[in-house]
């Protein structure tokens, strides 16, 4: 008997890091599944089902793609024999519909607001670092004076706090 796989595509909204735990937990949610291996530093994770009627379990692995500091893509395959394809695209399902229960946790929306937030702080500070480096060239070409200078430096860096 020939082995087969079913893949899907999933983007959640979420940081890589806390989608990864996510999964992680998702995945001890699902009964078939009967262990998970996960390697964090590779940005996988990798679980075998139960295994039935004398088959070997399926093979599921997931593949996380941090699509930018907020949004992170999966990759979900699960391979096992021609008998059970229909249980290797249950699987992938179950594993994207647990998953968002879990992100939709109290615990989870926290840890996602918590990172939004730090994403947008730091692209804040990017841009009035951008700013102050702006400042400080047409200080130093004399375009504008030290007063000025200062003033406009003093209202940058507030905005920092």
């Amino acid at each position: 008997m020939g082995l087969m796989s079913y893949s899907t595509e999933f983007t959640f909204n979420a940081p890589i890091k806390i989608l990864f735990r996510a999964v992680q937990e998702a995945m001890q949610n699902i009964k078939r599944i009967k262990s998970v291996e996960s390697f964090e530093n590779q940005n996988i994770i990798i679980a075998m089902t139960k295994m039935r009627l004398g088959y070997f379990g399926e093979k599921i692995e997931v593949n996380f793609n941090s699509v930018d500091d907020l949004n992170t893509k999966i990759l979900i395959t699960s391979s096992g024999t021609q008998f059970e394809l229909h249980q290797n695209k249950d699987n992938c399902i179950n594993i994207i519909y647990e998953t968002k229960k879990v992100l939709l946790s109290s615990k989870y929306r926290e840890l996602i607001e918590t990172g939004k937030a730090a994403v947008s702080k730091n692209s804040v500070s990017q841009d009035l670092y951008g700013e102050l480096i702006k400042l400080k060239k047409l200080h130093d070409a004399g375009i504008i004076s030290d007063i000025e200078f200062e003033n406009k430096k003093q209202d940058l860096l507030s905005q920092l706090q």
